[in-house]
């Protein structure tokens, strides 16, 4: 039986070690029964004599007290922290037994990727929508002012050419959107050229 319980726990600390997501795993009372690397490392921790230590010892992040809190009165809760240009959310998760908490575990996602190519779409949409709205102003502005008459005869091969390069522009603007989404959805093979 002991055989069997080291090996178990030697493969739970193998895997644990090797994740790439911070684990930590609580007590009642809040302190710490195992810690991987990866969650020292995102808190900036410094050596790894952290277990029968209280997770405040750890890190007295707000918003991992407050995950740690609400874990331990048996919620699951998320939380977001902010550290260096990196962002990592928590999700506490009580461990319960015939209703009563016996601890808690803590997983950490980096989230900072995430977060980053949520803001390059962000900043992508706003980019989009002036390069649309440009050129379809400059066509509904030419076009009302031949609707109105506001237009000499003479001119209105010139006032067309203007609408003409617009609406090509237009075209040139959708289709390169398109092919940035082809090959953000990598769905069809794109011609590769310096």
């Amino acid at each position: 039986q002991l055989e069997t319980l080291r090996f178990r726990q030697e493969e739970f600390a193998a895997i644990t070690q090797n994740m790439t997501e911070g684990l930590i795993l609580l007590d009642a009372q809040a302190n710490i029964l195992t810690v991987n690397r990866s969650a020292l490392a995102l808190l900036d921790a410094q050596g790894d004599d952290y277990p029968g230590k209280n997770i405040l010892v750890l890190s007295r992040k707000q918003a991992l007290r407050k995950a740690v809190h609400g874990a331990l009165s048996g919620q699951r809760v998320s939380e977001v922290i902010s550290a260096d240009e990196r962002s990592y959310r928590i999700f506490a998760s009580p461990v319960q037994k015939d209703g009563s908490v016996y601890g808690v575990l803590l997983l950490f996602l980096d989230m900072t990727e995430y977060q980053r190519t949520e803001q390059m779409r962000r900043e992508f949409s706003a980019n989009v929508s002036h390069e649309l709205k440009t050129p379809l102003t400059s066509i509904s502005g030419y076009a009302e002012m031949i609707c109105n008459g506001m237009v000499k005869t003479g001119d209105i091969p010139s006032f067309a050419a203007r609408i003409h390069t617009e609406a090509t522009r237009l075209i040139t603007l959708v289709d390169d959107i398109i092919k940035l989404s082809r090959l953000d959805e990598r769905v069809v093979p794109m011609p590769r050229e310096r």
